[in-house]
């Protein structure tokens, strides 16, 4: 998604499992880091509600990664991150 796009899910295709005040954390994969990832404000419409959310993607240019529903980019910071070896 590019600034300005909007994204419609319903609660049978969006998962909103990420919680900053319960101390979770996002796996990263494969060496990817907090400083490789860019993040995006996107409009998210979920079941007709609609939240300033973030998308995530691996660098400026490469593909998204995933969605954060109702947190926006400035809230988001390295020690919500975590390398993880699947």
């Amino acid at each position: 998604m590019r600034p300005g796009m909007k994204s419609k899910l319903s609660r049978s295709n969006g998962h909103s499992f990420f919680n900053i005040s319960e101390g979770d954390r996002i796996g990263l994969t494969g060496g990817t880091t907090f400083a490789n990832l860019a993040f995006t404000a996107i409009d998210l419409t979920l079941d007709g509600v609609t939240q300033v959310s973030t998308a995530i993607q691996l660098g400026a240019m490469g593909p998204y990664m995933g969605t954060v529903r109702g947190i926006t980019p400035d809230l988001l910071n390295a020690s919500m991150f975590a390398g993880v070896t699947i």
